[in-house]
């Protein structure tokens, strides 16, 4: 964001804000963002498309390796983060809106530029790179909540900005038609805020009717955002934070489903947490812990060379170097504890026994012999159990 957009804003003058015509010594700000946004279309669709690392890996590394697994992983294709993914569209998105009061093609671009790095994304996913592993929802929630919502706000407060400014040449007309002053009519700079019309000077505004309307809009509405923003972020962020410091504030998400994990752990797309290790010379992951005591398709990947897993494990190629079990806490412990029915009714001699001795009766290593005495002097009944009725204890 800071070099897309923000880095322009400082580098070029107020004066060159906007301009009609462009040369090679002068363009303005706004033609240096339709470039950027032009190239954010084409730039990076094709290079992602044209892989010129992995054409390299496939037809120039791969005859040459030496045995069969280096000549597997020259053809894993490249690595899918989808951290980079957020970041190029959230580029995008941020410049249309932080240029779309001075660049009204910035928002037609700019959702050009988004329909074509999702065609290339979509076609790299399938077709070039290497599986994505399975990722939560955390990154998009996050960028919903706070990217887009600021992205909003900051457009709201620059198209303030931009509409303030106009024509960006700080002259304002004297009473002398003829003749013009100089005027600042920069009120980023200045740190105006809210850039209300009233901040203009009384013997020299250079606002049009409809630009002080526009602009009066455009303002209020930033401070009425930010104070709303601000409100939620109390209410969503910090109270909670306070309020759980003093009391739980736990709530379960979600139902449970009533259904077993053993029922469909049989599934390709369910599978568990499983210590690996992926290195660029291999074609599989290596584990990190030992998998005999879990079942195979829990591990999420499967070799059809080596059913038992053992090429892939650390753990095994350890033991066979050491030649006995390696130390505890070397290596990640992962077990699979198998369903116990639990018995519905108890043994006949369990009954007996509870029967014969009450822990209640049984005197405490406190009082000794005397409570021993005590009880054969003073022996406590059993309660009968009556039907339809409960005796209480004496």
């Amino acid at each position: 964001w800071f070099n897309s957009a923000l880095a322009l804003l400082l580098v070029y003058g107020f004066t060159n804000t906007i301009s009609s015509t462009a040369t090679k010594a002068t363009i303005s700000l706004n033609q240096m963002a339709f470039n950027l946004i032009f190239a954010e279309m084409f730039t990076i669709p094709i290079i992602k498309l044209c892989d010129f690392m992995g054409f390299f890996r496939k037809h120039i590394l791969a005859p040459r390796a030496d045995d069969q697994d280096e000549m597997n992983s020259y053809f894993q294709g490249a690595k899918f983060e989808l951290a980079e993914r957020f970041t190029d569209a959230s580029k995008v998105l941020f410049v249309a809106l932080f240029y779309s009061s001075i660049l009204p093609a910035s928002l037609f671009l700019g959702a050009i530029a988004l329909v074509m790095h999702y065609a290339q994304a979509k076609f790299c996913l399938l077709r070039m790179w290497r599986p994505a592993p399975d990722l939560g929802f955390g990154l998009s929630r996050l960028s919903r909540n706070y990217f887009f919502s600021m992205a909003l706000l900051i457009h709201v407060i620059m198209s303030a900005y931009w509409w303030s400014g106009y024509p960006f040449d700080n002259l304002c007309a004297t009473e002398n038609s003829d003749q013009y002053m100089f005027c600042n009519q920069d009120f980023l700079r200045r740190g105006v805020f809210p850039p209300l019309p009233r901040f203009q000077p009384e013997d020299s505004p250079w606002m049009t009717e409809g630009q002080a309307t526009i602009t009066s809009l455009y303002a209020w509405t930033a401070v009425v955002m930010i104070v709303l923003g601000g409100l939620l972020a109390f209410k969503e962020n910090i109270l909670p934070y306070v309020e759980s410091i003093f009391c739980s504030t736990y709530e379960p998400d979600g139902a449970d489903q009533n259904i077993p994990f053993s029922s469909i752990k049989h599934l390709t797309e369910i599978t568990s947490y499983v210590p690996q290790l992926r290195e660029g010379a291999f074609a599989f992951p290596q584990l990190i812990c030992d998998v005999s005591k879990i079942d195979p398709g829990f591990i999420g990947w499967k070799d059809e060379n080596d059913p038992t897993y053992t090429r892939h494990s650390l753990y095994h190629e350890a033991k066979l170097i050491l030649g006995r079990e390696p130390m505890t806490g070397a290596f990640s412990r992962i077990m699979e504890f198998p369903i116990v029915k639990e018995e519905d009714e108890k043994t006949d001699e369990t009954k007996e026994t509870s029967d014969e001795e009450d822990p209640a009766d049984a005197p405490s290593g406190a009082y000794g012999t005397f409570g021993r005495l005590a009880g054969w002097i003073f022996p406590r009944r059993k309660p009968q159990q009556r039907t339809g009725e409960s005796v209480p204890l004496i």
